[in-house]
């Protein structure tokens, strides 16, 4: 389907416009899903040849991605929630407490999207290979 989209620029267009109009036509969370498919499939067809796409800092969080949004919401809702709550109890001024907090998220995130990386991206790797050759067989493409 990316190949069509790379010579069709029209459907890409199209894709883009259903991205930015779905989640806001409705609020429900499978529209947000529908909407990003659309919009991460009309983005890869449209800018693929673009030097800010590739560029090194971008390659890296592509990389990173999986595993920094697998820590985001655990460090935020754990760790974070925690702490905020417990230096508010303090009396600590509630910009210093943002500022502790903002050093402990990204500490921990980290030191646990490495963690993550090391383990959970290898083999999320060899899952999507073994179950995308699985279908390749099935369903010629």
């Amino acid at each position: 389907m990316n190949e069509k989209l790379k010579k069709n620029k029209i459907l890409s267009v199209i894709f883009l416009i259903i991205a930015l109009v779905t989640p806001s036509w409705c609020g429900v969370i499978v529209f947000y899903a529908i909407g990003s498919f659309f919009l991460l499939l009309s983005v890869s067809a449209l800018f693929e040849n673009s030097k800010f796409f590739k560029s090194r800092i971008l390659a890296f969080l592509g990389k990173e991605s999986f595993a920094i949004i697998i820590v985001h919401a655990l460090v935020l809702f754990s760790v974070n929630a925690n702490l905020f709550l417990y230096l508010n109890s303090l009396r600590i001024n509630q910009s210093v407490n943002i500022f502790v907090n903002f050093f402990v998220f990204a500490t921990a995130s980290v030191v646990l999207s490495k963690l993550f990386s090391l383990t959970l991206t290898p083999l999320t790797n060899r899952l999507c290979a073994f179950v995308w050759n699985g279908l390749e067989k099935v369903t010629p493409m």
